[in-house]
This record gives C-alpha cells, sequence and structure tokens, in this order.
C-alpha cells in the first residue's frame, strides 16, 4: 500500500478536498465488518482511482474518517466528495503504531473502481478480512 493516510479527529470526516464550497458533491455511507480479534485504529478512506494503480489507491485520501477505538460494525459516512473515479478502503492499523501507512500486519480491504457524479449517495459496505 503506497497511499498516506492522514489522522484527524476520531470519527468524524476529514475532507481532503480543496474544491469550492459550491460544488456539487457526492457521499458514501457503509458499514465496515469484522470478525477478528486483533486490536487496532481502523481508517475509512476515498481515494482517486488511478490507471497505472488498479489494485490499490495511490496518494492521500480525498476524505478520511479516523476512529480511535472501532466497534464492529462500524458506521460511516464519506460526504463531501467531487464526481469522479475511486477507490474506498478501510484499515485496521494493528497495535496502533502506524496510523499513516499501513504496514504488512495492517487488515486491508478495498473496493473495485467506483464513479461518482454530482449528488449520487452510495452505499458500500467493506468487510476487513480475519486475522
Amino acid at each position: 500500500m503506497v497511499a498516506a493516510w492522514t489522522a484527524g479527529c476520531d470519527g468524524a470526516p476529514v475532507p481532503m478536498d480543496d474544491a469550492g464550497a459550491g460544488t456539487t458533491r457526492a457521499s458514501i455511507r457503509g458499514e465496515v465488518t469484522y470478525a477478528g480479534s486483533a486490536d487496532g485504529s481502523l481508517l475509512i478512506g476515498v481515494f482517486d482511482w488511478d490507471d497505472a494503480s488498479p489494485s490499490q489507491p495511490m496518494g492521500p485520501p480525498r476524505e478520511l474518517v479516523p476512529v480511535t477505538t472501532p466497534t464492529f460494525p462500524h458506521p460511516y459516512e464519506l460526504r463531501a466528495i467531487r464526481p469522479g473515479s475511486y477507490f474506498v478502503g478501510a484499515v485496521l492499523d494493528i497495535g496502533r503504531d502506524n496510523p499513516t501507512i499501513p504496514g504488512p500486519e495492517d487488515l486491508e480491504v478495498y473496493t473495485p473502481r467506483i464513479e461518482l457524479a454530482a449528488g449520487d449517495e452510495l452505499v458500500i459496505d467493506l468487510a476487513l478480512p480475519n486475522d
């Protein structure tokens, strides 16, 4: 995973996109599920799609929801996304030792490419792999 995650306030979306307030945005909401026993912080984000790296996101998220002590299933909402092509992903940072760049011990899940148009409201559930 090459993308860098950015920490923010617990459970609140952190927009990383600097578009003007008048831009019509899309939103994504859903639940992150996990049935394993590992403990860690949860990061949920939406990333720009990059055709050169179709299996995982590259670069920082457009919007991020950090959760210090998650309980599962964990609801999320990303609500200020420009129209475009994206991934949605979740990372469980095992041990809470590296919140910005997932390591080999961390659990990750990403969607295939999604297309968002202005005003879209998608529901996307994410299931982290068991440890």
